[in-house]
């Protein structure tokens, strides 16, 4: 009798488990079909009103209040551009590219230009423009300068430099030019330490074709260097002076068909031994003058 009870209790003891569980994942599939059902449509239909409220309030602001919300524009690109502005949220300036232009220079014209910017003024693009108008503006030798802001707090400053092709000699001044005829001003000492080697340029608006110089240049590097200056002459063409003392005088038009045939004359010649002037200027002959024999020697093309 005994065992049997004690059997029907373990029954009963199994079963209150299994009951409890049943009952929760009872509860949990009501609690789900009440979301599914009644919380996500309402939660949609409040989307709904929301958006249209704002669209409604958007278009009446613009046709009915205009002013105002261009001042409320306004006034939320003020704060954002103050938030930008402010020289402590740069944490990190990074400078790159620069090889002539001095980084604390760069450095102070930065934060000049953060100061200056006014809250009612400043936003994050024209912020950006500022620096880097003024950086090209304040310094020499930058061609290019890109300004970038890395978030959350640094700045990227990239320079890009004008490249040295020759020195400009004009009105008692001194100028570095690039090959896109871009002049730098420099001093005397500045020549004598850094830019004597390069070749020097002379005549009237000669930096404005130094294109057309740089390119027959490049066809042989090697023999270009031998060259001392160059002189535009007359508005139209290039006289040409080597560090020997050899005059070249190049045409106006096909002038990478002149220095071709003046490469000829020089691997032929031996270098130009006893040459003191060649004249390249007619496309069917060439006049080569000689300093020993005193006399001019007419080859034809």
């Amino acid at each position: 009798m005994n065992a049997q009870k004690k059997i029907k209790k373990n029954i009963k003891e199994k079963r209150l488990p299994q009951k409890k569980r049943f009952d929760h994942h009872v509860r949990v599939f009501a609690f789900k079909n009440f979301l599914h059902y009644r919380v996500k449509p309402f939660l949609f239909k409040l989307l709904i009103i929301v958006v249209v409220l704002l669209v409604a309030s958007f278009l009446t602001a613009k046709f009915v209040f205009p002013k105002k919300l261009e001042s409320l524009q306004k006034g939320v690109y003020t704060k954002i551009g103050a938030i930008l502005a402010n020289k402590d949220e740069f944490k990190d300036v990074i400078i790159k590219g620069n090889v002539r232009v001095d980084k604390e220079r760069v450095q102070d014209i930065i934060a000049q230009t953060i100061a200056e910017c006014t809250t009612e003024q400043c936003h994050h693009q024209l912020l950006i423009q500022n620096i880097a108008t003024r950086i090209k503006q304040d310094t020499r030798w930058v061609d290019r300068v890109v300004v970038t802001r890395l978030i959350p707090d640094k700045l990227e400053v990239t320079i890009i430099e004008y490249e040295p092709f020759a020195v400009w000699f004009h009105d008692g001044k001194k100028y570095v030019i690039d090959k896109a005829g871009s002049s730098v001003q420099i001093s005397d000492s500045e020549y004598e330490s850094d830019f004597a080697h390069l070749v020097i340029l002379a005549g009237n608006e000669a930096n404005l074709h130094t294109d057309s110089l740089f390119n027959i240049l490049a066809i042989d590097p090697q023999f270009s260097a031998q060259i001392y200056s160059a002189t535009w002459v007359g508005d139209r063409r290039w006289d040409i002076r080597l560090s020997n003392g050899l005059l070249i005088k190049l045409p106006q038009s096909n002038i990478h068909r002149a220095w071709s045939r003046l490469l000829k004359i020089h691997k032929a010649s031996n270098g130009f031994y006893h040459i003191v002037a060649i004249d390249l200027r007619l496309e069917d002959r060439t006049y080569v003058e000689y300093d020993k024999l005193e006399s001019k020697q007419k080859i034809k093309n």
